[in-house]
């Protein structure tokens, strides 16, 4: 999530090892050095509404951003267990306010050339990544009647999760008395905040009518929001998120609340390719939070709608600039 306070921090993703990482997103290969038995280009569509309130003044931002990888998919092995392998080969703002620019041009300049891999279990859901690094650096602006600085991310790592998630996509294979009962199917979903807190809950997965060589799924989450340091039951078991000494934030959170007001998407998945073809979520939150900073207690109220678009080619479609493949980005000038 984006976050304004009047102290704070900005938060980036960069690869864990610079050295390792960056590359022209030629194809990986396995642990086992086996080949790929899938190569694909996913191409994520991301916008972002978030709105601040506090100290009697509003702030709004827009977001509109686009991050194109290739995908290595291999063999499933012994247990039914695979490895998927994304390397972003670009990254660019398409539109974002004055505050956006500043902080994500150089975000997404850093995610050029990141590699991460995911475990995907024998029910085809993402149960691990590595490659992920959060990177922070105080970044501070200067507003009519305050001063502060952003807390935000591109995309934070349980989020890159997600949308692999909805990329690897594969369809639950059910009996024939399962496709008689049921057109619906659930999952456990969770997603960290950090220090902010978690969402944990279910997401719904219901076929749709279909046509020709595609299948359609719509999704509907039903999550909720536990603050740092509050205890919540998952799956029976009951377990604290985070201590305050582990509050990674330039700041003391003293509450939190938040409630999510939309979360549903849509699968398309390509019966002929066997993979998914392209896939839409909207993710809307409010909420508050009222923080310390130097002994000045402050409350922020937030609103964020966030909408990403997958779209997944067989071949880079996308016609890529020389300086976005050498780890460049360009930003879109907005009007004022």
């Amino acid at each position: 999530p984006a976050l304004w306070l009047p102290l704070s921090a900005v938060s980036y993703s960069v690869a864990a090892d610079d050295s390792e990482t960056r590359n022209s997103g030629s194809q990986a290969e396995s642990p086992s050095g086996e080949s790929p038995i899938d190569t694909f280009y996913q191409e994520v569509d991301i916008q972002r509404f978030p709105r601040f309130f506090l100290q009697g003044m509003s702030v709004h931002q827009q977001i509109h951003c686009r991050i194109t990888s290739q995908f290595d998919v291999q063999p499933v092995d012994e247990k039914g267990k695979r490895t998927a392998v994304q390397v972003i080969t670009a990254a660019k703002l398409l539109e974002g306010d004055s505050l956006s620019q500043a902080v994500f041009t150089q975000s997404l300049a850093a995610m050029v050339g990141t590699k991460y891999t995911y475990e995907i279990d024998s029910f085809s859901e993402v149960v691990s990544m590595t490659g992920h690094k959060e990177n922070r650096e105080a970044v501070e602006f200067r507003k009519p009647r305050t001063q502060g600085v952003l807390v935000s991310n591109v995309i934070d790592e349980d989020g890159w999760k997600e949308l692999a998630q909805l990329t690897l996509f594969q369809p639950p294979v059910l009996s024939r008395t399962s496709r008689r009962s049921s057109r619906s199917f659930v999952r456990k979903t969770t997603h960290d905040w950090g220090s902010l807190g978690r969402w944990y809950g279910k997401t719904t997965f219901t076929a749709r009518p279909y046509g020709r060589d595609t299948k359609r799924f719509g999704f509907q989450h039903e999550l909720e929001y536990l603050a740092p340091n509050q205890q919540g039951r998952v799956e029976g078991k009951v377990g604290p998120h985070k201590s305050a000494a582990e509050n990674d934030l330039p700041f003391e959170i003293a509450q939190a609340q938040f409630k999510m007001y939309e979360g549903a998407g849509e699968i398309v998945y390509d019966t002929k390719e066997k993979r998914v073809k392209r896939a839409s979520e909207v993710f809307h939150a409010r909420g508050a939070i009222a923080a310390t900073m130097l002994g000045l207690p402050t409350t922020v109220s937030l609103d964020e709608r966030q909408i990403f678009t997958i779209t997944i080619t067989a071949a880079r479609s996308l016609r890529v600039p020389a300086r976005l493949r050498r780890g460049d980005t360009e930003a879109a000038s907005v009007p004022k």
